[in-house]
């Protein structure tokens, strides 16, 4: 996160503890410590973290038969959701989002103080339990932080914006003593679906998802298809640009690997290009039976696991 670390002694700690199982006292963001401990965080979480982008802030209260198609689709992709989150409205130290589960995408957090102490709201993208997530001395590892909001007094509100990726996530306040108290929430953001296209008698539809659990994720709806009209529809859920070729081969993906990084794409037999943030492409290939892999061979993305095997049979 952007505070820097602050130490407090331990006589302050004490009494800010007593104080707010009194609920008669204010802590403050000055005395807040944010745990530099291991905690377990993956790289898929920091990657994960690094892809979530906080985007507003305000304080309120291959063959002659192959076919493409670059035109875009519109999608759900960029999904967006509102969630109102209630600090210390049941207790001392509640924290309490309206729902438990939006789908990727813009999420706007309404957040309000009904306590009398100051709090915050971090959002910390993670794979651990709460209990996993605390540090010896009881704060919790933020260190996936993908955003928060800061020092939120008592009866005001105040509202922020991130685009989340999948995944399961911890909303927290990490004031001395407050996540230790049991203020924390787990938070789930599901993957979105692009919405259904037209079918086409003879194409067999294939969706693609990119980006969808991860920043250098490939899935596809099917792992085998038959032979004939295969219809990719390629959605981009992630905040970089991607692609995705389809490269007929009889290697695994480690054997296509060139001394770059980058897989060799020298029989592909199509893709859909240039895929910004949010958008959908189809691409139709008439594709033999045989082993194919589906790839992002953009700069690094195929070294970060951008790729799906594929059989046509």
């Amino acid at each position: 996160m952007n505070v820097p670390q602050r130490f407090v002694a331990l006589a302050v700690v004490t009494a800010i503890a007593v104080t707010a199982a009194s609920c008669g006292g204010t802590t403050y963001r000055d005395a807040k410590v944010t745990g530099a401990g291991g905690g377990g965080a993956t790289m898929s979480d920091t990657m994960a973290g690094m892809d979530s982008t906080a985007v507003d802030t305000t304080t309120t209260a291959a063959s002659a038969d192959t076919t493409a198609s670059d035109a875009s689709a519109t999608t759900n992709a960029n999904a967006s959701s509102t969630v109102t989150v209630d600090l210390a409205k049941t207790s001392t130290f509640s924290l309490a989002p309206s729902v438990a589960s939006v789908p990727a995408g813009k999420v706007t957090f309404d957040v309000k103080n009904y306590g009398t102490m100051i709090h915050e709201m971090v959002v910390v993208k993670t794979e651990q339990t709460p209990q996993q997530l605390a540090e010896p001395d009881g704060t919790a590892n933020e260190s996936t932080s993908v955003g928060e909001v800061a020092d939120i007094e008592g009866g005001a509100s105040k509202s922020f914006t991130l685009k989340l990726l999948p995944g399961h996530y911890i909303l927290l306040c990490n004031l001395p003593g407050h996540y230790k108290g049991g203020m924390y929430a787990e938070f789930t953001v599901t993957a979105p679906v692009a919405k259904p296209v037209t079918p086409v008698a003879g194409v067999t539809d294939v969706a693609v998802a990119l980006a969808a659990s991860d920043p250098f994720s490939l899935q596809p709806a099917m792992a085998t298809v038959k032979a004939g009209k295969v219809r990719f529809i390629v959605t981009n859920f992630g905040t970089m640009t991607h692609e995705m070729v389809a490269v007929l081969t009889d290697k695994t993906p480690k054997q296509l690997t060139e001394p770059d990084g980058t897989a060799n794409e020298s029989t592909s037999v199509g893709e859909a290009a240039d895929l910004e943030p949010g958008a959908t492409k189809m691409v139709t290939l008439d594709l033999k039976a045989g082993h194919y892999i589906l790839l992002c061979n953009l700069p690094g993305h195929y070294a970060g696991g951008m790729y799906a095997d594929f059989t046509v049979t």
